[in-house]
């Protein structure tokens, strides 16, 4: 995986000026690791781009109020990237002192290397709030209302099932996000969504998929529990 957060850039919003490279002396305590980025490239990206965000800092050093003020490629999903990965900032001290006005922060997309992106579908559940997985959304992370995303590449079938898939990557680590997309694949709750119109495949049919699982909505009937389709296998 080629390095990302080295892109990362920081200004002050008064005057624009450059605060510091992040290959020398961090103004980050915390930033998007290289999985975080990877992930987070749009699925509609076609090649490297950023954005460029404006955002106020809070008392703990977190990031807030941010908008898009620009970026490349438009209506390809940069800015939304961008926007996706502001909750793994936390500034350091005497950042947030010196920027009470706020910052401006450009984030760098580098597209990932492996196979072409494709569109998955997955089968209906009865689990409001918990996207596309539904059952096998990871007990813990669930219960600990964790969201989380996948890379996986996999060989598609003629009839659009997903077989021999690997994790590319999964952000974050350890919550059971890969072990529980694997799981759908070989149980063809997600498989392959048609070609577009002109969309080619590669020749040996492995295909990139992403996989969201969504910050689980808080519910006080399910504290503490997954509610389990009766019709579904995990």
């Amino acid at each position: 995986m080629r390095a990302t957060t080295k892109f990362i850039a920081l200004w002050a919003v008064a005057c624009g000026v450059l605060l510091a490279d992040p290959a020398e002396t961090s103004p980050w305590l915390q930033q998007p690791s290289d999985v975080d980025l990877a992930t987070a490239y749009p699925a509609g990206g076609e090649s490297d781009g950023w954005a460029r965000l404006e955002c106020r800092i809070d008392g703990t050093g977190a990031l807030g109020a941010c908008g898009v003020l620009d970026e490349s490629h438009p209506g390809q999903g940069f800015g939304a990237a961008a926007l996706s990965l502001v909750a793994k900032f936390r500034a350091a001290p005497g950042l947030a002192a010196s920027n009470a006005g706020g910052v401006r922060l450009r984030l760098d997309f580098l597209k990932p290397e492996g196979p072409p992106f494709r569109d998955a579908v997955f089968k209906t559940g009865s689990h409001r709030g918990l996207g596309p997985p539904g059952p096998y959304f990871p007990d813990r992370a669930f219960r600990m209302r964790q969201g989380g995303v996948v890379l996986t590449d996999c060989r598609v079938t003629d009839r659009g099932l997903l077989r021999d898939c690997r994790i590319a990557a999964v952000a974050p680590a350890g919550w059971g996000f890969d072990e529980a997309t694997l799981r759908m694949a070989l149980t063809n709750w997600m498989t392959a969504a048609p070609l577009r119109d002109g969309q080619a495949g590669p020749a040996d049919q492995v295909w990139r998929f992403r996989v969201d699982f969504p910050r689980p909505p808080y519910d006080a009937r399910m504290h503490g529990r997954l509610p389990r389709d009766p019709g579904a296998t995990p």
